[in-house]
């Protein structure tokens, strides 16, 4: 049988066939889960055919999916890498900064390839500051993204965020004479 969830979350399959004797195992599976969120593991339901064995009751729990952002930091005028620029990740409104497991707020840092890469990060919508530029440049824009399933841009629950460019800092010299 097939069954939706209701409102509550719960869902009944009633009238099942159960041996004369005997126990009858049903697998309950998930097809289809809530958007953002992985399918739950099947479970194993056993009924008999006895008082009291007829009925049972189950209990499935979806994880928020979790998956990858990345990025790579270059010059903007060169296309160079940039090693050293450090990125932050906070909430969607930008004002809270997002902490791991650990307490501590989500940072990266680019490598000698530019490349910056957030690991396990749950989905959701987010804002990526810039809260340290590469050696000699100036920090970028902030980077507001979703990291959901109705994303296009995200693959196989990873998201690249492309190359961010930062542009070297300047400076003016007055000459009078």
């Amino acid at each position: 049988q097939t069954n939706t969830t209701d409102a509550e979350g719960t869902i009944t399959f009633a009238n099942l066939p159960l041996e004369p004797t005997g126990e009858t195992t049903y697998t309950l599976h998930e097809s289809n889960a809530p958007a953002d969120y992985g399918a739950a593991a099947d479970q194993v339901v056993v009924l008999s055919n006895t008082v009291g064995g007829r009925n049972a009751t189950a209990s499935f729990s979806d994880e928020l999916k979790t998956g990858t952002i990345s990025l790579t930091k270059v010059d903007s005028a060169t296309g160079d890498p940039l090693e050293g620029a450090e990125f932050t990740l906070y909430d969607s409104t930008g004002t809270n900064k997002v902490v791991g497991e650990d307490g501590n707020a989500i940072t990266a840092t680019s490598d000698s390839s530019g490349k910056i890469t957030f690991t396990n990060i749950p989905y959701g919508d987010y804002v990526l500051k810039e809260t340290k530029a590469a050696s000699n440049y100036e920090v970028c824009a902030d980077i507001a993204f979703s990291l959901r399933d109705g994303n296009e841009a995200v693959a196989d629950n990873a998201l690249d965020l492309g190359k961010v460019s930062d542009d070297l800092k300047t400076g003016t010299i007055s000459l009078t004479k």
